[in-house]
């Protein structure tokens, strides 16, 4: 399941990147009056206002404006390469990204979902829920700090096929030796102690 996320987080960067080097095209003289040109002979742009709105705005872009824009789109393509390979590589960083910078933009999508609600929209304020809700529960489940991994939690849970917890074949070099000085002591002999 992660690595299925991971893809669905590498498409939507390939998305960004794809519209950063469209918005990077409109950095050239003139072009944005020549795509609100090709855009106005469109006969479906004359019929609806929020088209004749947006490329209304595509005229009035400055440079700067359509800099940030495209730099902010970069930012936001690399933040889903960096969570996509975490999750790939099944490292608990990466998860942790990805419950983080999701959560941190759901509230925003439920703003523009309320605003204009479309099936796009809604479909990927659901996406993104169900994978926090998804990623939360696997750390929870799996848990484990610095010597826990997930991809060896999972390991020793899928493995293991005694009544054992996940986590007991994963341990800290510490609690492995307690393990094994209290099974000592608890083989002895009664006429040893």
């Amino acid at each position: 399941m992660l690595r299925l996320i991971a893809l669905f987080r590498w498409s939507k960067a390939l998305v960004l990147i794809g519209a950063a080097f469209g918005a990077m095209r409109l950095l050239h003289p003139g072009a944005a009056q020549r795509v609100a040109q090709w855009a106005m002979q469109l006969p479906i742009v004359g019929q609806h206002r929020f088209l004749l709105a947006a490329v209304a705005k595509l005229t009035r872009l400055d440079t700067t404006k359509v800099e940030w824009i495209v730099a902010a789109l970069f930012a936001y393509a690399a933040l889903f390469i960096v969570e996509g390979f975490g999750l790939w590589l099944q490292k608990r960083w990466g998860e942790w990204l990805t419950i983080v910078a999701t959560t941190s933009f759901i509230p925003f999508e439920a703003y523009e979902l309320w605003r204009r609600a479309t099936a796009v929209r809604g479909a990927m304020l659901v996406a993104n829920v169900a994978i926090v809700i998804y990623l939360v529960w696997r750390i929870r489940r799996y848990g484990g700090g610095k010597k826990h991994g997930t991809r060896h939690a999972y390991a020793a849970h899928s493995s293991s096929s005694s009544s054992e917890s996940p986590l007991s074949s994963v341990t800290s070099p510490g609690r492995e030796r307690t393990r094994r000085a209290s099974s000592s002591t608890s083989h002895r002999s009664p006429t040893t102690r």
